[in-house]
């Protein structure tokens, strides 16, 4: 129960002007001269206007000069005030309501007046002026109305409606309309929604056919009294989360936008414009009530209010939240409500419509984003309250919070419709309150019609949303369940279980049986099954609390099951060979349960052991090779299985099932010595039966890889130049490994060697020679290797003779093959130091001892075959 204590006009001030040295304000001169004390202009309501309560008496003298449009009236001291203040209009606040007036009057709505004056002029100077006018029983001045979102879009999930736990939130932390869209509604045309608040963007492709257009009976714009809607992005953001139409290929999912491939309209939207982009003012909130009351609308959809923020600096500091809480809603504006609640859906008679989904309305509001504990309008009894939770379940840091915030819902990173056929997010409690004002609309939908009230929604509302979710210590009220509200009141229990059979299993019974649901096919939550070995315990039980002699087991229905589908669950864990009575009970979401079925005797039967199938032929493989063996298994009873696996070597463990129902037993031969072993397999069910699977398996011993061949030496006389080999041509493995190959290479510039799909490639990159080595290893690590040398020289050069100059040994190196070459080697003067025939080749050059030889010059002549090579040779 909200409660409300307001102090006197005279206190808040005073408190305002002692605290104003908190906030940077001097007031040092207060006690010396308290006529000085001037308080600062409040920035947060609108300047040269306030709204004034007229008593009869005055009335009778000025409502027809005011309503002919005159200023100057029969009132001399309002007269007076004209030049004072330099009033320039005065105009009814609510409109004559033509067939509707008499209900106005009723509400003493015809009593408020819009004063407009010099801007200049103090507020406070205005409303002191004004209230010392005899006839003047209120003033009050206009609060700017504040949209109650933040302006930060970027694109998100709707985890509003369905919150699984991902992108860091908490699962459950939603407003459980999924089943009821799958099982109860989606949202009825029938149903409309004034969405007081910034223009619905009427062209949206989520939203075209769901708002009302502009119209004597329907959208209006409040700002300049057309019915011109202009597209806002706070309201069309507000509207989508209410409204946007459901499963028709487009964006973002309304509370109550109907489904479109099943041809479901949603509910309607009207559009009542008190924001605009192009403006800083805004239309009056209480004519849009009335209007909206008057033209269908039986829900008042409103994310504004007024802002505590009295300095205009962004900031609620102590001081102006002590003085918000001495504020009170206004007269006007609580006599708006009042009617809207009373009239909506009706006529002007209060008589709800023959075509009405409800008698009287309900009237939403969000409750602020200001982080504190008061809010005037949400403060206000009849109004539902709507604080704001984030995607975690936690009170969000912005939100008003008290005793007096009725209910929570989603608020922070909302995604939904904003102008131009777009889609963005938005953050606050205004993002809250069109979810609780869409699961109204789910409620009206469903169980509107004649009859059906204000309050009743309004209880089914609050009674069913989720205490369990939000801490108390949040004072935010309830998180909104729709599932829940629609679920309230024990009017959705099932009927009884007519249908059903029991099948024995072991120690288990199976029940199946046809899904119930209410007369407005509300299909059951779930379901409880109940045995007993006495009939008469059975026969008297409370699903709600059995007795110990009956054992229960409850099951959800899931959803896509439908009322009259068959559903089969089991109750386990009972005594073997005994007889039982059964029997079933459904129920709604707030466990209220159907009467019971008729009881039906069962008896169980014997344990049967789990079986085990699998090939347990013995089996040898490498020591390199992992074999998987699967093993199938089944369990008759259903029972848990257990299994233990004795490997008989350290080569055998439990591998991943990626199938249902199968055992994976991996042998990998590196994993143990080579030899023969036994595996065996024992699954033992719940109750100690067994079954054995055994296999035996020999693991080889490994055979290293081997050479085949050896590798020749290669000469290139061409740079770039290249050689490929088959691997297998030079290396093998006896039991069919893949080999791996690693190359050295003394000298990598001069050739390059890489394997590649079982291939050498040898590329010659410059002139010199180079040694290679490649090593074969098995997968067993054991390994082989193989070198051979690589030349590369100029082709013009026959022959090579190093070092030069040379100290002792002189080596001489012919072609790639060996050959007889004659060698002489004359000195300076012509003498002969060496003559002979040696055996050389590219690679295996011939050495000539020179270490006797003096240093000097000397010639070399090399004859091969039928040609002669003369080259100098440098002896140090």
């Amino acid at each position: 129960m909200k409660t409300k204590q307001y102090l006197s006009i005279i206190v808040a001030l005073a408190l305002l002007a002692t605290g104003c040295a908190k906030d940077g304000i001097s007031v040092d001169n207060a006690e010396e001269n308290p006529q000085e004390t001037v308080l600062p202009e409040d920035v947060s309501c609108e300047p040269g206007v306030m709204v004034v309560e007229f008593d009869d008496d005055m009335l009778a003298l000025i409502e027809s000069d005011l309503a002919a449009g005159k200023v100057v009236t029969k009132s001399m001291p309002l007269n007076s005030a004209l030049d004072e203040l330099g009033i320039v209009s005065m105009e009814r606040l609510i409109p004559d309501g033509g067939e509707w007036e008499r209900s106005q009057r009723e509400f003493g709505l015809h009593r408020f007046y819009k004063v407009r004056f010099d801007e200049s002029q103090p507020l406070t100077k205005a409303s002191m002026t004004l209230e010392s006018i005899p006839g003047i029983i209120g003033v009050e001045k206009r609060h700017r109305l504040s949209r109650r979102s933040f302006d930060d879009p970027y694109l998100s999930k709707q985890w509003h409606y369905y919150n699984d736990g991902s992108n860091g939130g908490t699962a459950g932390a939603d407003i459980n309309v999924m089943p009821v869209w799958e099982q109860i509604t989606t949202g009825s045309s029938k149903v409309i929604v004034g969405v007081v608040d910034g223009g619905i963007d009427m062209e949206h492709p989520d939203l075209a056919a769901a708002v009302i257009p502009g119209g004597k009976n329907g959208s209006k714009n409040f700002i300049n009294n057309s019915y011109v809607i202009t597209a806002e992005a706070h309201g069309t953001h507000v509207a989508g989360t209410v409204g946007a139409i459901n499963n028709n290929g487009e964006g973002v999912c309304g509370v109550a936008g109907g489904d479109s491939r099943k041809n479901v309209p949603g509910v309607r939207l009207m559009s009542c414009q008190i924001f605009s982009n192009d403006t800083k003012g805004s239309g009056d909130s209480e004519a849009a009530l009335i209007w909206a009351a008057q033209h269908g609308a039986i829900i008042a959809q409103n994310s504004w209010g007024f802002d505590p923020d009295t300095n205009g600096d962004g900031i609620v500091s102590t001081m102006e939240a002590m003085a918000w809480r001495n504020t009170k809603i206004s007269s006007s504006l609580k006599q708006s409500i009042d009617y809207f609640i009373k009239y909506a859906g009706c006529d002007s008679d209060g008589n709800q419509l023959p075509d009405s989904m409800m008698k009287g309305g309900v009237v939403i509001f969000a409750a602020g984003n200001s982080g504190i504990d008061y809010d005037p309008i949400g403060a206000y009894e009849p109004v539902v309250a709507v604080g704001a939770i984030d995607s975690k379940g936690y009170r969000a840091s912005y939100s008003n919070y008290g005793d007096w915030v009725d209910i929570c819902a989603p608020g922070s990173d909302i995604y939904s419709t904003i102008p131009n056929a777009s889609y963005g997010s938005n953050t606050g409690t205004s993002m809250a309150c069109p979810h609780v004002s869409g699961v109204a609309a789910l409620i009206a939908s469903f169980y509107g019609g004649p009859g059906f009230t204000a309050d009743a929604l309004k209880e089914k509302l609050l009674g069913g949303a989720n205490a369990s979710k939000i801490s108390a210590n949040a004072k935010i009220g309830p998180l909104v369940d729709a599932m829940g509200a629609m679920s309230y009141g024990g009017s959705n229990i099932p009927a009884k279980v007519t249908s059903y059979s029991v099948k024995p299993v072991a120690n288990s019974i199976d029940f199946t049986w046809k899904v119930t649901g209410t007369k407005k096919n509300v299909k059951a939550v779930g379901y409880l099954l109940m045995v007993s070995k006495d009939k008469a315990a059975l026969e008297s039980a409370d699903p709600k609390n059995p007795s110990s002699a009956v054992i229960t087991s409850f099951v959800t229905v899931p959803s896509e099951v439908a009322i009259g589908q068959e559903m089969t669950a089991r109750l386990s864990g009972l005594e073997f060979e005994t007889g039982y009575y059964a029997a079933i009970a459904g129920c709604d979401y707030f466990s209220n349960y159907s009467g019971l079925s008729e009881i039906r005797e069962v008896s169980t039967l014997v344990n049967n052991a789990p079986v085990l199938e699998g090939d347990d032929s013995k089996v040898t493989i490498h020591a390199f090779e992992n074999l998987t063996v699967p093993v199938r298994f089944s369990e008759p009873d259903g029972h848990d299985v257990t299994f233990a696996l004795d490997g008989g070597s350290d080569a055998v463990y439990k591998g991943e099932s990626v199938e249902q129902g199968v055992y994976n037993i991996i042998i990998s031969g590196r994993k143990a010595p080579a030899g023969t072993y036994s595996l065996k397999l024992v699954a033992t069910d719940a109750y100690g039966a067994t079954a054995t699977f055994t296999k035996e398996y020999t693991i080889l011993e490994n055979i290293a890889p081997v050479l085949s061949r050896e590798f020749d030496n290669i000469l290139s006389t061409s740079i770039g130049e290249l050689h490929t080999f088959n691997a297998s041509d030079y290396f093998s493995d006896a039991d069919g490994e893949p080999l791996t190959y690693v190359v050295d290479n003394s000298d990598g510039t001069i050739a390059h060697l890489n394997t590649a799909d079982g291939k050498f490639y040898l590329t010659t990159l410059s002139f010199g020679l180079t040694t290679i080595t490649v090593k074969a290893t098995d997968a067993m690590g054991a390994n082989v290797s193989s070198s051979f040398k690589v030349l590369v020289r100029d082709p013009e050069v026959k022959f090579l003779a190093y070092p030069n100059p040379v100290v002792d040994m002189l080596n001489l190196a012919t072609g790639e093959d060996v050959e007889e070459s004659h060698v002489t080697i004359l000195s300076a003067t012509g003498g002969v130091v060496f003559e002979g025939s040696v055996q050389a080749s590219a690679f295996e050059p011939a050495a000539i001892d020179m270490s006797s030889c003096a240093p000097g010059r000397y010639s070399l002549i090399l004859t091969i075959g039928s040609e002669e090579y003369r080259k100098t040779i440098v002896k140090k």
